[in-house]
């Protein structure tokens, strides 16, 4: 609604809490309107933002006439468990009666000899889809034959070649014909869902070969469709399906598959690419292209940070850095390894604190993997802007100012304007801290000077911290020990006003406590100094 949110005053991790609060308040609104039930399917698969709104919609459910049902595989690990409203269901195996009730229905009530029951029975071991699948394979087999009121055998059971494991069961199924099993097999590369039009753009197969293989995979419910073709959607009745299909592929066909689909993304929907860059990232990855594939998470990552989703970040991440150890040592290794680790640190920094271990230790080492390159690499720079984080929140001062006087050192030397900026901006804060202030001042102007807020609006700290803020509030802190108090009040108010429209409430923080803890005290003003501390 008009009015109900400030954007310009809101973290991004306060909007996405504001964001999931009134969701689950508009559920719970909805529940005392009308009781509901809700369905979550394979939890496994949610990301840590769903997760994050169904604990939240789950802690207010003890208030509210709604059942929330949720399921998962046992491995994964519910954050709600334990709460006294949440009552955990294990689903076992199907017993005997469960499993001959389940068969009666796929033979349309039609009774099945107790031979055929007692061998399903055995063979399946009560799991759900291989009961389906070997029902369905022994009655389209010739094995039985079916009657006014039951099945009977045609012959001994043994002369039919029964699956073993489900897994040859539903290759049994996809082998039927050439056409079904390389239509699933592409439907499977894509994904659990997947859409005609991204299939038929791919132009690996016939479109006759590929409308029939659909229809194939369709009417044997192996495959749901949703609407009419070529607008129509698929989804693979079952994760395990799409796996088998996916498992059956060899090698370098599942790669080329990969390639082509990337290629097929990357040209006609440049949209997904930029706005889904992790989808690029796993065909990438699929189709052997490694260093493409970094590049992809990369730019997921800087979307996820953007979002406060650092859960997110670090999981992409982790995946980059898993396809990275899988190739071998090279420079270029190296770099992508060390470009990975410099967006885990920010996480750290943003998610534990400047001067926590993890933080300290992430930055420590992407300033390893950059020393290992032999030469200054922007990536080199900002790894140094967080050791320096890291010794002066920890009022390690003289080791903080050799670490900014290295990090300008390196700047020069690779030459990029924004690590310049960024290098005189923590050399500025550094020298204050230090008791230098004629030389915080000139560093300070010097970044000021430099700034360019579009080029360095897009830099890795642009939502830690905010040069024009840093620099003036840092410039003003220096001018009151210069003796120009009138100057320093203007220069804050300048810092004030800069970090107030940019709208982030941490920059307006920083602005306020730097001048009112320190220069107000200073300057005896202690109206100001209380104003600040409001």
């Amino acid at each position: 609604p008009e009015g109900r949110y400030e954007p310009l005053r809101l973290t991004p991790q306060q909007l996405k809490r504001r964001i999931n609060d009134d969701l689950a308040e508009w559920q719970i609104a909805a529940a005392e309107r009308t009781p509901m039930a809700v369905l979550w399917e394979d939890l496994h698969w949610a990301d840590p933002s769903s997760l994050d709104y169904a604990a939240l919609l789950i802690e207010q459910l003890p208030t509210a006439p709604l059942l929330i049902v949720l399921t998962a595989r046992p491995h994964f690990v519910a954050p709600w468990a334990g709460k006294s409203h949440v009552t955990p269901i294990t689903l076992n195996r199907l017993e005997q009666p469960q499993i001959v009730a389940l068969v009666n229905q796929l033979a349309k009530g039609k009774a099945l000899p107790a031979e055929v029951l007692e061998h399903i029975v055995r063979k399946t071991d009560g799991v759900p889809l291989f009961v389906e699948e070997l029902t369905r394979t022994i009655l389209t087999s010739g094995v039985v034959r079916e009657a006014e009121t039951s099945y009977e055998l045609t012959g001994p059971l043994a002369r039919l070649s029964i699956p073993a494991t489900l897994h040859e069961s539903l290759m049994a199924r996809l082998d039927r014909t050439p056409h079904v099993r390389e239509v699933a097999q592409l439907g499977a590369v894509l994904g659990r869902e997947f859409a005609y039009d991204v299939l038929h753009a791919l132009g690996l197969v016939d479109d006759a070969v590929l409308d029939e293989g659909l229809s194939m995979l369709v009417a044997d419910e192996l495959l749901y469709q949703r609407g009419r073709i070529p607008r129509a959607k698929y989804i693979f009745k079952h994760a395990l399906i799409q796996d088998a299909a996916y498992q059956s592929l060899l090698k370098r066909t599942r790669q080329h598959y990969h390639r082509q689909v990337a290629q097929c993304i990357e040209q006609r929907s440049p949209d997904v690419a930029d706005k889904q860059p992790e989808l690029l990232a796993y065909h990438c990855a699929g189709a052997g292209m490694a260093a493409q594939a970094v590049e992809y998470w990369l730019k997921a990552n800087k979307r996820a940070a953007g979002r406060a989703a650092y859960t997110e970040v670090f999981a992409q991440v982790d995946a980059g850095i898993g396809l990275l150890d899988t190739e071998p040592d090279s420079r270029e290794r190296t770099y992508m390894m060390a470009k990975l680790q410099l967006q885990k640190a920010f996480g750290f920094l943003a998610t534990r604190g400047m001067g926590s271990a993890e933080a300290g230790k992430a930055f420590a080492d992407v300033q390893a993997l950059c020393e290992r390159l032999g030469e200054a690499t922007p990536e080199s720079v900002y790894a140094l802007y967080g050791i320096y984080c890291f010794h002066v929140v920890r009022a390690e001062v003289d080791v903080a100012l050799e670490v900014a006087q290295e990090s300008l050192r390196r700047a020069l030397i690779v030459g990029d304007p924004g690590c310049i900026v960024m290098a005189h901006r923590i050399l500025g804060s550094a020298c204050w801290y230090r008791g230098l202030p004629r030389e915080a001042a000139h560093h300070s102007e010097q970044a000021l000077r430099l700034h360019d807020p579009q080029r360095d609006g897009a830099s890795p700290l642009a939502a830690v911290s905010d040069v024009k803020t840093m620099g003036l509030s840092f410039l003003a802190s220096a001018t009151v020990l210069l003796g120009h108090p009138d100057k320093a009040l203007a220069l804050h108010e300048q810092a004030l006003s800069h970090a107030e429209q940019l709208g982030l409430p941490h920059n307006t923080a920083f602005a306020l406590s730097q001048f009112g803890s320190t220069c107000s005290s200073l300057l005896r003003d202690e109206e100001r100094g209380i104003e600040c501390e409001k």
